[in-house]
């Protein structure tokens, strides 16, 4: 096998890698998305994350894709270790609860300037939990 041809290989598999992070206040139900998503199962229990990571192959176009979810903290002591989530991500889960009104004015005061300063043209999601 040739260089060349490893190279080729290489940047296909990775082409198929799409990194998704989670952001928004703490308490929004976030990490609660994201196992019920990935597991099928649903977990009432608040543990507050720092930072998780999961990942999961799904078909897209008959094609095989590794998704890999970030969970953040939305905690502000934890603004850097978050923001460095931010270099890999594809798109955002911007996430908040429908019964906190802080929680929904936080994504225009917060959370939609912090992501347009570190990544001007991710995609971004808003996302509305119940809990």
């Amino acid at each position: 096998m040739s260089v060349r041809s490893t190279r080729k290989k290489k940047s296909e598999s990775s082409s198929n890698i799409i990194r998704i992070t989670v952001v928004g206040d703490g308490d929004t139900g976030k990490t609660c998305l994201l196992i019920v998503y990935k597991d099928k199962k649903f977990d009432d229990r608040y543990v507050p994350t720092i930072f998780d990571e999961y990942s999961m192959t799904i078909p897209i176009n008959y094609e095989p894709y590794t998704i890999i979810l970030s969970d953040t903290a939305g905690q502000e002591e934890y603004d850097k270790l978050r923001r460095m989530a931010y270099r890999f991500a594809d798109a955002f889960l911007l996430c908040y609860s429908t019964t906190e009104r802080n929680s929904f004015e936080n994504i225009s005061l917060t959370w939609a300037p912090e992501l347009k300063r570190c990544r001007a043209k991710a995609n971004i999601i808003l996302v509305g939990k119940y809990l």
